[in-house]
């Protein structure tokens, strides 16, 4: 065999090998998962948005209408973007906040327009396809995983919880991500989110402030995150 088949294809099983442990490192996956809240997507909207009603009306009535089944279809097919049902719920319910201003639908983060996250998807990929070479590589190597996510609620600094469809239909394909420490959130379904922002707001541990901000107990938040979600190797 030629030598340079022969280094060809070392190089490829090196590349292959090379892309299990960075996703591995980077972009774990859970070892077991809580068990998903047993409850229709639109009953935990609606008690979500009757906590948001009593403890952050502010919020609540900064949020965008309602997306038509048609317009999240039409986005889908535009940005090549799947979602879950789960999701598509969610945008049907509300469609984010505006993104000139900054209404936290949790402490901390701001729940963005579906067109406007996929938007911002489609700019990343762009944005790496135009690089060279050498930095497409690195890039791959320790970022290529978020090149698929679609960021549901933003943090302002690139960390909030995401969607990714290449693990749709899996459990945890909706997560919080803080990438500074890779921590990692993984939630079984969207309800366990709900459910567990709707606990935080009446438990106390959400505080709603002025103008939609909001202030957060991270130490009792961390307790009941425990209850609704994943860490990796948990």
């Amino acid at each position: 065999m030629p030598t340079f088949i022969v280094i060809f294809i070392l190089l490829a099983v090196a590349a292959l090998m090379l892309r299990h442990l960075q996703r591995g490192f980077f972009y774990p996956r859970p070892r077991s998962m809580p068990d998903a809240v047993d409850e229709n997507i639109d009953a935990t909207l609606r008690r979500f948005e009757d906590a948001l009603q009593q403890h952050a009306p502010d919020v609540l009535l900064a949020l965008l209408p309602a997306l038509p089944d048609e317009s999240i279809r039409a986005i889908e097919s535009r940005y090549r973007l799947r979602l879950t049902d789960d999701l598509r719920a969610l945008y049907r319910w509300r469609n984010g906040s505006p993104t000139d201003e900054q209404i936290e639908l949790i402490p901390g983060h701001r729940f963005l327009p579906l067109e406007y996250a996929a938007e911002q998807r489609e700019g990343l990929r762009q944005q790496v396809s135009d690089q060279t070479l050498v930095q497409r590589i690195a890039y791959w190597v320790f970022a290529g995983h978020r090149t698929n996510w679609l960021t549901v609620l933003d943090d302002l600094c690139g960390d909030g919880y995401f969607y990714d469809p290449s693990r749709r239909g899996s459990a945890g394909s909706f997560f919080y991500h803080f990438a500074e420490d890779r921590q990692y959130r993984f939630f079984p379904a969207l309800s366990n989110f709900l459910s567990g922002a709707i606990e935080c707001y009446e438990s106390g541990i959400y505080r709603s402030g002025r103008r939609g901000r909001a202030g957060e107990d991270f130490e009792r938040s961390f307790e009941l995150w425990a209850r609704y979600a994943a860490w990796p190797g948990a």
